[in-house]
């Protein structure tokens, strides 16, 4: 016997509506309500290999990084 993907079936339990919600595909992490922007920058290799030596999360730290310098120096 074939398992279908319940389509059919459904909206008879939760309604069309719900239904309709709960089959709608939905892909990847959930839309950022402050979304960063991409750029695109030159470091010098030593700042970057010292970023990168603290490991994962390397961008985070960067960008927490300049966001201290900005609070002290803008």
């Amino acid at each position: 016997m074939k398992c279908g993907a319940g389509g059919h079936v459904l909206p008879e339990l939760v309604g069309s509506d719900a239904a309709r919600e709960l089959l709608k595909p939905t892909r990847g992490r959930p839309r950022s309500t402050n979304p960063k922007d991409h750029v695109k920058i030159r470091l010098d290799a030593d700042v970057l290999a010292a970023f990168k030596r603290t490991g994962s999360g390397c961008q985070t730290r960067l960008n927490s990084a300049l966001r201290n310098w900005l609070s002290t120096h803008a």
